[in-house]
């Protein structure tokens, strides 16, 4: 099994990630980081801070960026709603 790595960019900060996690394939692994991304900033808006987005960028066993995964939230009111 590949192993992957999620490294969390929220706004200006990166995390990243050291240890890795193992999918059965690629296909898993973008749907987990998409799954992660939406998560942690429902967490963060649940928590009080306001993103606006979170982005799961995945490395693969040689460290390469294979792929990445966002979410946003935009909030729009006003009389055009």
């Amino acid at each position: 099994m590949p192993l992957y790595y999620f490294d969390i960019r929220d706004g200006a900060n990166l995390f990243t990630d050291d240890e890795g996690l193992w999918f059965p394939n690629l296909q898993t692994a973008k749907r987990e980081a998409a799954e992660a991304a939406a998560s942690i900033l429902l967490d963060a808006q649940r928590a009080g801070r306001s993103p606006s987005g979170i982005t799961i960028e995945v490395r693969d066993e040689s460290q390469r960026r294979i792929m990445a995964a966002s979410v946003l939230v935009q909030i729009e009111s006003g009389q055009e709603l």
